[in-house]
């Protein structure tokens, strides 16, 4: 073989592997194998920077899965500005009204075991509620359903209307007395005529859940979803050890962000908020998400029936992109391929899309409601990312939790 045509092979050679060079590192990288451009990735990590570099946020996480294999999986800034410790992939977080979509799947799970019917008055098994009013009139009222607790169509009174369910919460020994304390309390509309997001709707459910089967919500809530999930971390009551390495949460201060007091221990059994008080890492709450987005099995076990997450994924009468504990974020006429999703006031996200098989949790510890501009940025680039079709909607409505 002439050295001419040895180089022209090593030529071709080269130039084969080159040209093998772009297709193998698609087939290696998660994220492009997805069909996602390496921009959009880019993108993202310069949202976290942005957030960072403008004292909106102190830190965070990030993780996308496609149809349960993970695509993003990274951590920004940190979780204790001041010690310097960097935010991790593993944190466990306060997830504030992420809360929500487990404990509705929780008490489904109850209905489907016939412990509960779904549209039966909560008097029939809570007598407190045989006797309800409306709190501008005394006129009386007929009881709630849990479909209308799960859609905050209930009757009762929202976030907007401020804080003072907390002292009814807090003054109360245990859930049923904080659960009787809110049918003296009353409503403000009958339920079924109105919507208010709030929180005890859900305080009422778990009441509810404790008097039919005996056992204490946060159980239940291991027994019938965390459990067969393998969701670990998740809890309502993190020990003092997790407490201390939770990421601190912040708030905005002229000049940069100032840290919030860290939580308190609480024992179980005494009264306490089952729509914002869990606290998880995200790889807990993409299972919650994953299972939702598999119609209810994890893996080979099956949590609910498909027709029970469907009717999750319903829009509710009355409720506003609401289905049961879950926000409709995209319904097409027909209802199908919807995107489901739920945020937290500690600066959480987590969402599933039918139709592109992404699962996503975002972690951060800054309520968005007082950083909006971080917010428009980050949802900004994950529309641009192709990783979330919530942006082709415009910048979601952040819900408040606790």
């Amino acid at each position: 073989m002439s050295a001419d045509l040895t180089r022209r092979g090593a030529l071709v050679a080269a130039g084969a592997s080159l040209l093998a060079r772009p297709a193998l590192a698609r087939v290696n990288d998660p994220w492009l194998a997805a069909g996602l451009p390496a921009a959009g990735r880019e993108g993202l990590r310069a949202a976290f920077q942005a957030g960072m570099d403008e004292s909106l946020i102190s830190g965070g996480s990030l993780l996308i899965q496609q149809r349960g294999q993970a695509i993003f999986n990274e951590a920004f800034g940190y979780a204790d500005i001041a010690a310097k410790r960097a935010f991790t992939i593993t944190e466990v977080a306060s997830l504030a009204s992420i809360s929500k979509p487990h404990a509705a799947t929780t008490l489904m799970c109850l209905v489907e075991d016939g412990l509960i019917g779904l549209d039966e008055p909560i008097s029939s098994y809570m007598p407190a509620f045989a006797d309800l009013r409306i709190k501008a009139t005394g006129v009386p009222t007929h009881a709630p359903t849990l479909r209308q607790l799960l859609s905050h169509t209930a009757g009762f009174l929202g976030l907007s209307a401020g804080d003072g369910w907390q002292t009814l919460l807090y003054g109360s020994p245990n859930m049923a007395r904080a659960a009787e304390a809110f049918a003296r309390d009353g409503l403000i509309y009958p339920p079924g005529q109105g919507y208010a997001y709030g929180e005890i709707d859900f305080i009422v459910a778990a009441a509810l859940a404790e008097q039919v089967t005996g056992k204490a919500f946060e159980t239940l809530l291991r027994d019938k979803l965390l459990d067969p999930i393998g969701a670990a971390s998740t809890t309502y009551f993190p020990d003092q050890s997790v407490i201390d390495q939770m990421p601190l949460r912040y708030r905005p201060v002229p000049g940069g962000l100032e840290p919030i007091a860290p939580r308190k221990v609480r024992a179980s059994g005494v009264a306490f908020d089952p729509a914002g008080r869990l606290v998880a890492n995200a790889e807990d709450v993409a299972r919650l998400f994953n299972l939702h987005l598999n119609r209810g099995r994890a893996g080979r076990i099956r949590v609910l029936k498909p027709a029970t997450v469907r009717e999750m994924q319903t829009l509710q009468p009355r409720a506003q992109a609401y289905g049961l504990g879950i926000n409709l974020q995209w319904l097409p006429k027909d209802g199908s391929r919807p995107i489901i999703r739920h945020g937290g006031a500690t600066g959480t996200m987590a969402w599933a899309d039918y139709q592109t098989g992404i699962v996503g949790v975002l972690l951060t510890q800054t309520n968005w409601q007082l950083v909006p501009e971080w917010s428009t940025i980050f949802y900004s680039a994950l529309g641009k990312s192709g990783a979330g079709r919530m942006m082709t909607l415009g910048v979601p409505v952040v819900e408040r939790g606790r």
